[in-house]
């Protein structure tokens, strides 16, 4: 006898990098002697490759590795082997899902830049994440740019002080970073230290 092809094969996103898979066994009597997963990742007409074989009477596998932001389609299959003779069912419907992007920090706010001590400028800013690996100061000629980095600053600094010639405008922003990449930049700020009064 034949075995039955899974059914109600599902596909959900649990991570960036983790998809979980759910299905119905339909393989009662004869009972299967495991499943066969095949992912694809060229969309659902794409060219598919096994990935896992869970074990009889599993209804799930997680499938893990993934890269986020991208589309991943599955089809499984039930086996069953007597002696040296293995029989396969129809593979299930394809259950495709797409992976979320990796979980940047949250991108710095507020920043402001001002005049310190006559000879220096100030920026400070809101620290919008908990994840952050540090920070990266960038300075430019402009709102617009272009940009330099400065200075890699700890996790959860909020300023730092820039030495500067005076009258000579600056502007900066800040990039929260972790191991999976980067944040969005703040907001721009620009300011230049004044001349000291003459007497």
């Amino acid at each position: 006898m034949v075995v039955s092809a899974p059914g109600n094969l599902t596909a959900t996103p649990t991570s960036f990098s983790q998809i979980s898979l759910s299905w119905q066994d339909n393989s009662n009597s004869p009972s299967e002697s495991g499943f066969e997963v095949h992912r694809s990742g060229t969309g659902p007409a794409g060219t598919f490759a096994l990935v896992g074989t869970p074990a009889a009477q599993a209804t799930g596998y997680f499938d893990a590795g993934l890269t986020g932001l991208t589309q991943y389609c599955y089809k499984v299959r039930a086996y069953r082997t007597t002696g040296h003779k293995t029989t396969f069912s129809d593979f299930s419907a394809v259950a495709c899902a797409t992976t979320p992007g990796a979980p940047v920090p949250a991108a710095p706010s507020g920043l402001t830049a001002t005049p310190y001590l006559g000879y220096a400028i100030r920026a400070t800013w809101t620290d919008n994440s908990t994840d952050e690996n540090g920070f990266r100061a960038e300075r430019g000629p402009s709102a617009a740019g272009p940009w330099t980095t400065i200075l890699t600053l700890y996790p959860n600094t909020t300023v730092l002080t820039d030495y500067v010639a005076v009258e000579q405008p600056e502007c900066y922003r800040v990039v929260a970073f972790n191991s999976y990449g980067d944040s969005d930049p703040s907001n721009a700020a620009c300011t230049a230290v004044p001349a000291a009064p003459s007497s």
